[in-house]
């Protein structure tokens, strides 16, 4: 299965690039799974900006499938599919 990551502001930062391809295993999996996967390819900078010292999901950080906001509470039960578009988006800033 393949999904495609799209980053935006200090995420794109930090991962370096604006989008990226992620080449997994079987046909369906957990969000959660998936953007642990994900971190693991990346570097450590790229991480620490999505997971807390606990390695859960930062409150701030916000991620839509395939144009839809997927609620936090619903990472670990959420399945990612093939061709699937994850966007990660940064905490909002500005006033």
């Amino acid at each position: 299965m393949k999904v495609t990551f799209l980053f935006f502001s200090s995420i794109r930062e930090a991962a370096g690039m604006k989008h990226f391809e992620l080449n997994l295993d079987g046909n369906e999996e957990t969000l959660i799974n998936v953007l642990i996967k994900l971190t693991n390819t990346l570097s450590e900078q790229f991480r620490s900006i999505i997971f807390n010292d606990n390695f859960e999901i930062k409150d701030s950080i916000k991620i839509a499938v395939n144009e839809t906001y997927i609620p936090k509470y619903e990472f670990s039960k959420f399945k990612v599919k093939n061709g699937d578009v994850i966007a990660i988006f940064p905490p909002a800033s500005g006033g």
